[in-house]
């Protein structure tokens, strides 16, 4: 019992459980002081909110206005999180990779391996992300898993995060370096792609999340 709640701690630390009194505090200041990030979240959640409620019954604006804003905040605060977990994850990887090494499904990631013809592994901004890579990296032969990841615009935090992920056994990508991306799938490795990620077309307009693939569809075409 003692070694199933430890796991069941370590799943939720993966797909992100509640979040600590000062993740909560310091996500709802961050939120009230963003406003055109503010605004941006709350725009995009009611595109995911839609127009009608479960069962079909129209979802008036005001509702779903409403409930963008309260999803947003969530959405901040569990960033945060997430940020304050990254620092901790030296203290947290060793509790990881002891109770994911016998998880389901890790025979179809061998299966990519084996194949020797490279695979893209996709996710979303949900849960501890940077968790989640460092238990398939640690699952992995060493140098066999990348992630594309979009270069932070201070390069000393930069060097830092990178830094930090390589030492587990992510090695990042550029999310526009496509011809790194088909280098990594001919070499027969994985790569990992967070397909919710914002990007913006040639002329700065922001596009549709499904085009956020577009990258990676490109590398997996040419690949083969």
């Amino acid at each position: 019992m003692r070694r199933q709640a430890a796991k069941a701690r370590s799943i939720r630390a993966i797909a992100g459980g509640p979040a600590s009194p000062l993740a909560a505090l310091v996500g709802t200041l961050v939120y009230l002081a963003l406003p055109t990030k503010r605004a941006s979240m709350q725009d995009n959640l009611e595109v995911v909110l839609g127009r009608y409620a479960p069962g079909g019954r129209p979802l008036p604006s005001r509702r779903r206005r409403a409930a963008a804003r309260r999803l947003a905040r969530r959405q901040m605060v569990a960033y945060v999180q997430t940020l304050i977990d990254f620092f901790r994850l030296p203290t947290m990887l060793p509790q990881i990779y002891r109770d994911t090494a016998d998880t389901p499904g890790w025979e179809h990631v061998d299966a990519a391996l084996a194949s020797g013809r490279g695979a893209v592994f996709a996710t979303i901004h949900f849960g501890h992300w940077d968790l989640a890579g460092a238990a398939v990296a640690n699952h992995c032969p060493p140098g066999s898993v990348y992630a594309v990841a979009e270069p932070f615009e201070n390069p000393r935090l930069d060097r830092m995060v990178t830094a930090r992920r390589t030492a587990y056994g992510i090695r990042p990508v550029p999310m526009d370096n496509v011809r790194q991306m088909v280098r990594v799938l001919r070499e027969g490795k994985l790569l990992g792609l967070l397909v919710d990620r914002p990007v913006e077309d040639g002329d700065g307009v922001p596009a549709t999340c499904a085009s956020v693939l577009t990258a990676a569809s490109r590398a997996r075409s040419w690949h083969r």
